[in-house]
């Protein structure tokens, strides 16, 4: 008999310390819990109002639970673990949703701040990049940029609003909602950035590269070409740099190329002739309208001049 009652008090023993060890685990969860529940019920943008209310009444239900005084004892230790496990199984279905959602915001709501400082910086570079380009890339490139760049400062402004205001008149839900389309609106533009760019800076680099060679052709053939060549080797790269065409500026690189080679045709001649003709943009003398150079005004005055000469000789 004395050893069967030895064994019962310190099964007892053992359970008592072990709802201890249970009460003092909980206690600690539901004070983890707890300071959940007044991240959410105070959290900006706020949770919605029936949520909120939820939470108040969890927070007021574990605080009669905690308050409570402790009592060494196998029946109060008993009744205050299972209902300790109660609360905090009910009360964790209740804001595991609300968990995820509010990690969900911090992560979203950081991340759209953090796209944002970079598409600013990112359409900086583009548009430095875009000047350094010839006519053709500020001319065709420039005003594309330009357009992602108001888009920005509206998207910019709207969520400085936003945060400036403290997100008023936004559930958590909607906040969130608008943190995911400014991440979208930050990639898709920053996609299209970077798509651009690749394009500009391969179609530049042929460039550089064929005019670098027209410069090394030019050095090495210094006393093959004549002075007209040189020139109009001159004036087709300007021309090409100052072209609004992509592809035009590489048709005209092309000719100075072939010129540079001292590998032109007749055909070719005459039509770098009239690109040169061309660029130099129409000149109006009196009622007509000379498509040419300053050569070709000055022959057609004196043509005119002379056709009143002689109608005034006749005359007499």
């Amino acid at each position: 008999m004395n050893s069967e009652s030895k064994k019962l008090v310190l099964e007892h023993f053992a359970q008592l310390r072990e709802l201890e060890e249970n009460y003092i685990t909980l206690y600690d969860h539901i004070d983890s819990i707890n300071y959940d529940l007044q991240t959410y019920m105070t959290h900006i943008p706020r949770f919605e109002k029936d949520l909120i209310m939820l939470f108040s009444e969890s927070y007021k239900e574990s605080a009669k639970i905690l308050e409570q005084e402790k009592l060494e004892n196998y029946s109060w230790l008993r009744h205050a673990v299972t209902t300790m496990n109660n609360w905090v199984e009910n009360t964790e279905k209740l804001i595991e949703p609300s968990r995820h959602k509010y990690k969900d915001f911090e992560r979203e709501s950081a991340s759209a701040e953090d796209l944002l400082r970079h598409l600013k910086e990112v359409i900086r570079v583009n548009k430095a990049d875009v000047i350094e380009t010839w006519n053709w890339g500020k001319k065709g490139i420039l005003p594309r940029v330009n357009t992602i760049a108001r888009a920005f400062d509206r998207k910019r402004k709207e969520w400085d609003r936003l945060v400036g205001r403290n997100w008023s008149g936004y559930n958590i839900t909607w906040a969130l909602s608008q943190c995911e389309d400014i991440i979208q609106f930050c990639e898709r533009k920053l996609s299209e950035l970077d798509q651009m760019l690749d394009r500009i800076r391969q179609k530049q680099d042929l460039l550089d590269g064929n005019l670098k060679d027209i410069e090394r052709l030019t050095q090495e053939n210094l006393y093959g070409l004549t002075p007209q060549d040189k020139q109009q080797i001159s004036r087709l790269i300007r021309i090409a740099k100052e072209a609004i065409n992509y592809d035009y500026a590489v048709k005209v690189l092309n000719y100075a190329h072939s010129l540079a080679m001292k590998h032109i045709s007749s055909k070719q001649e005459r039509e770098i002739q009239n690109i040169i003709i061309q660029s130099e943009g129409p000149v109006f003398t009196g009622n007509v309208i000379n498509s040419g150079n300053i050569s070709g005004a000055f022959k057609m005055i004196q043509y005119t001049n002379q056709k009143r000469r002689r109608h005034h000789a006749k005359k007499k």
